[in-house]
């Protein structure tokens, strides 16, 4: 018997997060022969088990298949994140009907404390921009991109300018136990633009930038200027350029924004006396000193970012920075005036409430742009600065990269787990909480910069616990390379974990090289030249396939979604809209295995099939076995009616 379960209508309706003063009905079934004295809904803050803001009466409604429905609407008024459950007095009797965390369902409990249903409340105004919605989106490290004969490159005298395009980049310290992340291979904004077309031919309508202005570091997050594209890039005129042709093609452009800390080697800071002007390390008397928190006890002397003493954390709090940034005529301004479409935060949680929501306000400002957040965890329920965070209620982020979902498919692909039950309760959790306007628009990724290859996570060896950095970049740099069967291996298990990065709700975002076979651990092994020359065409020909279906089928934008069967090695859900309908099936095992095809999905169109991805127009009849089929190993199918 199922008392309740968040996840089904027949319990709550709507699904998912509400918005403010929107009615929300929840429905308990209690057998016939259970004598309930009273039932009541019980809302608190979330995490604020004992003090319940509100308790609902719940009466009874009616008697369905052996089971009383007791049931009661009621709608909120303050955006925030809830906890609820049920009070029930039964045979003169009072506990709770509370959630169980591995099923969703309700189980009877006596302490209050402890596993809640989740109901987020988000501002009704909220919504998120159409563009962030649609197609695919693409991650690109641009020193590492392509390298364009005709970029506007000045080389600094204290980097290294590689000349190997393709070698791996510098992993050891030097001679001083420094690892300085100053070899650059000439990536520049001048071979973005070179490679539009390519990256329109796989379905792309949204570029993501890592940090494109001066910087000391190849990754660009250590800011030196931010009002000046870093020279080894380009300039903003090379900006402007890529900008106005990528909107010709219909893709926009998303740039990160590192706010909470900048470069020791910045023109704010000047910690070695660089640039002519005076920076806060200098004096007292630099127009930045408010921007850094200078504290004797710490040993460098200043606040840094996690102990590094080249990134000196910036005060968020500072009127003059946040000036700077986000005032009229500021960074964000500046890059907007350029032709940026929207912003990508790095480490949001580090900046607080005091400095996001007036940065925010300022994105939103402007009619069509984009806001996203760097969040690793939960988002609704994330933590910081004393209270919880507000990032998807409305007033601050669209949208944020969904590393909950990248960690629960690349798991579920390689493992599968004993009955698919922790996958299928991470997608379940995530679109149940945040906000459907945020849902649209998730950054659903399988590999960033920050993170292992997907292709290597989904294959390669599980790498050991080292006792320093510098022996875990050895054991990296020594597996590196998949073998053959390793890469075959992963690469059929990329092609299943990306099949549900492109149709679970959310936009997909490829990390550049992905599509082409790129592999390698963690940081910089995940940060190699993209492969022109040496790609692996059969898997960039499966991603433009891929992204061809994203761009033919823009009702997946905003398409309801549903699980039809998750277990251990079969995964099914659909799409839907009014007018369109689309059935997906993975097949994550080394052994054919059986589905069933709905009725209505019977005479469906085969629009696609991995086993059949090539040039060739694959076929469209669906040959059934009564009501079934088989689907290969390592093989998915896309029906759409």
């Amino acid at each position: 018997m199922r008392m309740y379960n968040s996840y089904m209508l027949e319990h709550k309706n709507p699904f998912g997060a509400i918005r403010t003063n929107t009615e929300c009905t929840f429905s308990v079934r209690i057998p016939n022969d259970v004598y309930v004295n009273a039932l009541q809904l019980m809302v608190c803050p979330w995490g604020d088990w004992n003090h319940p803001i509100r308790e609902e009466p719940m009466p009874w409604k009616k008697l369905q298949q052996g089971e009383n429905i007791f049931s009661c609407t009621i709608s909120l008024q303050v955006p925030g994140v809830y906890g609820y459950c049920f009070r029930i007095t039964k045979n003169g009797k009072t506990n709770l009907i509370k959630r169980n965390p591995r099923t969703n369902e309700g189980f009877y409990s006596y302490n209050l404390e402890g596993w809640h249903w989740k109901l987020t409340c988000y501002d009704a105004n909220f919504r998120t921009p159409d563009f962030a919605k649609q197609g695919v989106m693409y991650q690109i490290f641009p020193d590492r991109f392509y390298k364009a004969k005709n970029g506007k490159t000045s080389i600094p005298d204290s980097i290294v300018y590689r000349q190997d395009w393709g070698e791996m980049p510098v992993y050891m310290p030097d001679e001083n136990g420094i690892v300085r992340n100053n070899d650059f291979f000439g990536g520049n904004l001048k071979g973005i633009e070179e490679k539009l077309p390519y990256l329109k031919s796989l379905g792309v309508s949204n570029l993501y930038l890592m940090p494109i202005v001066e910087s000391a570091e190849n990754h660009g997050y250590s800011t030196a200027n931010y009002e000046k594209v870093n020279p080894l890039l380009g300039d903003w005129d090379d900006f402007e350029s890529l900008a106005k042709k990528a909107h010709q093609m219909g893709i926009h452009i998303l740039l990160d924004g590192v706010f909470s800390h900048t470069g020791s080697e910045s023109i704010y800071f000047n910690k070695s006396g660089k640039y002519p002007s005076l920076g806060a390390y200098q004096s007292t008397e630099s127009p930045y000193f408010s921007w850094y928190t200078f504290d004797r006890r710490i040993p460098c002397g200043y606040r840094t970012w996690w102990g590094f003493d080249t990134l000196p954390e910036l005060n968020k709090w500072s009127p003059k920075y946040q000036k700077y940034i986000f005032g009229d005529n500021g960074i964000i301004d500046l890059w907007f005036a350029k032709g940026a479409d929207g912003l990508r935060l790095d480490v949001v949680d580090e900046l607080p409430d005091e400095f996001l929501t007036p940065l925010a306000q300022k994105v939103k400002s402007y009619s069509d742009k984009v806001l996203y957040g760097e969040v690793w965890e939960d988002t609704v329920t994330k933590e910081g600065y004393g209270k919880r965070r507000e990032y998807l209620l409305g007033k601050q982020l669209d949208s944020v990269m969904n590393y909950p979902f990248k960690n629960a498919i690349l798991s579920y692909v390689r493992y599968g787990g004993i009955d698919g039950s922790e996958f299928y309760n991470t997608i379940m959790n995530i679109l149940e909480s945040y906000p459907k306007p945020a849902v649209d628009c998730l950054m659903n990724f399988l590999s960033t910069h920050d993170t292992i290859r997907a292709i290597t996570a989904l294959a390669g060896e599980e790498l050991e616990r080292k006792s320093n950095y510098v022996e875990e970049r050895k054991e990296q740099a020594r597996l590196d390379s998949l073998s053959k069967a390793q890469y075959r291996l992963g690469k059929k298990r990329l092609k299943i974990a990306t099949m549900l990065q492109y149709f679970l709700p959310g936009i997909p975002c490829v990390y550049y090289g992905d599509e082409a076979g790129l592999m390698g651990y963690k940081d910089p092994f995940n940060r190699k030249c993209y492969p022109w020359g040496r790609r692996d065409k059969n898997l960039v020909n499966f991603y433009k396939k891929l992204g061809k279906i994203r761009k033919e089928n823009p009702f997946l934008a905003e398409a309801e979604f549903a699980f039809l069967r998750v277990d251990t090695d079969i995964c099914i859900w659909e799409r839907k809209s009014k007018e369109h309908n689309m059935f997906i099936a993975v097949n994550r095992s080394g052994s054919k295995e059986t589905i069933v095809i709905p009725e209505e999905y019977q005479k469906g169109k085969v629009m696609f099939t991995i086993k059949k991805c090539t040039k060739k127009n694959i076929e469209t009849t669906l040959f059934l076995k009564k009501n079934k089929i088989e689907l290969d190993a390592y093989d998915g199918i896309i029906l759409c009616i």
